[in-house]
């Protein structure tokens, strides 16, 4: 008769360790050393931490504005808006308006994200934002009229005051606003005015420059080999689309209105963008928020493609040839995480 012998585990005898004599054998592992090698490589892995220096997660927060643009809504909340006619002295504004699309500026609203961290030299802080662009449209100039299309692009630039001929436009060429994220060393209070580029802050290696104070009016443009923008994000006027006759050179998908007869092509789009910076030094960040430029154009020279901030506006009437244009932004949304030991 066939005889069944005794059944054994398949599996390792896992006795109870005592606290004392497991804290005895992990300071052991411990102090072997700060690389892994033969003393210490099996008893790495998902349970045991690895003994090379941890990455700290000193931050993590987003802050979103919730604001949602309601299709054939009239008006669309004037918050919304960013940027007038260019010489009316709005060159740069945060972007702070909340889920009612009213602007505040109250911290934890709009992109105004509250921080409040301790950081010093090494420490990496990636930022990455989200906006959503809900149109492109001109505004009304100083003599009461719409400044379309057939106003701003009549001619080229081709002179510093911008005319050849009385009936000039202000220029076929590249019209935009700038997005860009600035952060308050300063004050937990978020004042806006205590906001600074991430260079002036010391938390980034290189030098950006300030959309706000740079390069304001034709003769001021900035070369773009060293426009020093790579903090922020471009946003277009108008698309321009090629036409099928001779007669017919092309069309613009402008939005001359907010309901759903007068709006143009509505085309909402998003803007997206990031940055990681580095502390130069030990401070305290209380705060990141995105804001926008105002209209910025390029120019060019006998030697070189240049930027400016406009700072005239659209009134060939009153022999004006700058750009008056501005840009209605929806949702808008700021990532930040601060790490240590990377």
């Amino acid at each position: 008769m066939a005889k069944i012998s005794k059944s054994s585990n398949n599996w390792p005898d896992n006795p109870i360790l005592d606290g004392p004599t497991y804290n005895v054998t992990y300071t052991d592992i411990e102090t072997v050393g700060n690389n892994l090698g033969d003393g210490n490589v099996r008893t790495e892995g998902v349970h045991t931490r690895n003994l090379e220096p941890n990455v700290l997660i000193l931050f993590q927060g987003s802050q979103y504005n919730n604001y949602e643009a309601d299709l054939g809504a009239t008006p669309i909340p004037a918050g919304t808006n960013y940027g007038n006619k260019s010489d009316d002295g709005v060159n740069e504004q945060a972007i702070n308006h909340n889920i009612s699309g009213i602007r505040s500026t109250v911290a934890g609203v709009g992109t105004k994200l509250q921080i409040d961290t301790a950081v010093q030299s090494g420490d990496i802080i990636r930022v990455s934002w989200q906006v959503k662009v809900w149109k492109s449209r001109p505004n009304t100039n100083s003599s009461g009229n719409v400044a379309d299309l057939s106003m701003h692009a009549s001619d080229v630039i081709t002179t510093a005051t911008r005319s050849d001929g009385a009936g000039d436009g202000s220029g076929v060429g590249e019209w935009c606003y700038l997005i860009y994220p600035k952060v308050n060393v300063t004050s937990d209070v978020l004042t806006d005015a205590d906001f600074d580029t991430v260079s002036d802050a010391n938390l980034y290696y290189a030098t950006v420059v300030d959309p706000k104070i740079a390069g304001s009016g034709l003769g001021n443009g900035l070369n773009m080999a060293s426009a020093a923008f790579d903090h922020c994000s471009v946003v277009d006027m108008d698309y321009m689309s090629s036409g099928n006759t001779a007669a017919d050179w092309g069309g613009v998908a402008a939005a001359l209105g907010d309901d759903a007869s007068t709006s143009g092509y509505r085309r909402p789009y998003t803007i997206s963008g990031g940055i990681t910076l580095k502390a130069n030094t030990s401070t305290t960040l209380y705060g990141i928020q995105l804001f926008a430029s105002g209209v910025w154009r390029m120019n060019a020279t006998t030697t070189n493609a240049k930027l400016f901030r406009e700072d005239t506006e659209c009134d060939p009437v009153n022999s004006r040839f700058g750009v008056s244009r501005t840009v209605t932004l929806e949702a808008a949304s700021v990532d930040v995480t601060i790490m240590r030991g990377v």
